[in-house]
């Protein structure tokens, strides 16, 4: 696989990370608190638990879903290089995704919820995801193999 694609595939690891670290910012920045302490946290609306019950169905989803597109589209007659680099491409950005999907639903908490702490949890499942799918050379090659 060329450098390029790798550098590529670090980019786009790199920008959707970071933008899970400006929703925290944001979430800091414009969540506005209550005047009183009354219906705050993880029980304050019934729709925020649902909210986390599906940012950790997605941060699972983002193992599972990638790898059965990949099984999908890989045929048993011999691929083009290129042809294995859109495939690991596709599997990337879907998990990508995903994971990102986590960051998003907790910002939604925070702002439901109207305390910006809430976009924590799920940001960090988002942060131990992204650091487990690293595109290092050593998980490229581990993809392209299979």
């Amino acid at each position: 696989m060329q450098t390029d694609v790798r550098t590529l595939l670090r980019l786009i690891w790199g920008a959707l990370l970071t933008s899970t670290v400006i929703y925290v910012i944001l979430a800091s920045v414009l969540v506005q608190r209550p005047d009183n302490n009354l219906n705050r946290g993880l029980f304050s609306n019934p729709v925020i638990p649902v909210l986390f019950a599906v940012g950790v169905m997605m941060f699972a989803g983002s193992f599972v879903i990638p790898k059965f597109l990949l099984r999908k589209q890989v045929t048993i007659e011999r691929q083009s290089a290129e042809s294995v680099t859109q495939q690991l491409r596709t599997f990337l950005v879907v998990k990508y995704a995903l994971l990102e999907a986590c960051s998003v639903l907790g910002l939604a908490a925070a702002f439901i919820g109207r305390e910006w702490q809430l976009i924590l949890p799920m940001w960090a499942l988002s942060v131990a995801g992204f650091l487990l799918a690293y595109p290092s050379d050593a998980f490229v090659n581990r993809l392209a193999e299979k």
